[in-house]
């Protein structure tokens, strides 16, 4: 029974880390491409092109944190 324990802890352990390194790599991705979100997105007309960037880029990451 204890093994069992051990086991379902260190899979629980590993899911942790891999959480970090996905985290890690979305939160690189955002300083990486934020200058040009700014330059396409941000400082131009409104569109609905606009629109579905944002709902995707940042309704996308909320839902999955």
């Amino acid at each position: 029974m204890s093994s069992d324990l051990q086991s379902a802890l260190e899979l629980l352990r590993m899911n942790d880390y891999a959480s970090v390194v996905v985290i890690t790599a979305v939160i690189y991705d955002y300083f990486l491409t934020f200058s040009r979100e700014l330059e396409y997105v941000w400082h131009r007309p409104w569109t609905w092109v606009s629109t579905l960037f944002v709902m995707v880029r940042y309704l996308g990451l909320s839902w999955a944190m």
